[in-house]
């Protein structure tokens, strides 16, 4: 396998989930729940529909497109354009909707944990090459110096 090769396997996977994920959305019923969880801190239940999570990752599409990513940029892998965006969320209900809306936006994402040391997460935004980063409000000011364009999700 050439390099090439290797370096577009992770663009072919996220074409093929943003295929599924689009296929599954016209098969389910939307008034079903996509995601629950159960939040300790709070002792809440919260379910999210296939409908709100299908809206909330479109909104979220739009908003990644406006910064940057271009929609179909996965489909030509010697384009300029950005691909790949940085995804510093916490393990919550918004990570998996986020990355559904990253998709959506035509691009992939480098899962970035917000308990990692703060040059390990900055190492890792330029050697990918992420020029987006999507993540809650209280991280954004860590890349701001990197000339990064942020997306607060709060």
């Amino acid at each position: 396998m050439s390099r090439r090769q290797r370096e577009a396997a992770p663009l072919r996977a996220a074409r093929r989930v943003r295929g599924e994920a689009e296929q599954a959305a016209q098969r389910v019923d939307a008034s079903k729940d996509a995601y629950i969880w159960y939040d300790h801190k709070t002792d809440v239940r919260q379910t999210l529909s296939f409908s709100n999570a299908h809206k909330n990752a479109c909104s979220l599409a739009a908003l990644v497109r406006a910064v940057g990513v271009v929609s179909g940029a996965l489909d030509d892998l010697t384009s300029d354009k950005s691909l790949i965006a940085g995804l510093l969320l916490k393990r919550t209900a918004a990570l998996p909707i986020s990355q559904l809306g990253i998709f959506k936006a035509g691009a992939t994402f480098v899962p970035l944990d917000p308990t990692w040391p703060l040059e390990r997460r900055q190492f890792m935004v330029e050697d990918a090459g992420c020029k987006q980063l999507v993540a809650r409000t209280a991280h954004l000011a860590e890349f701001a110096m990197f000339g990064v364009t942020t997306l607060a999700l709060d």
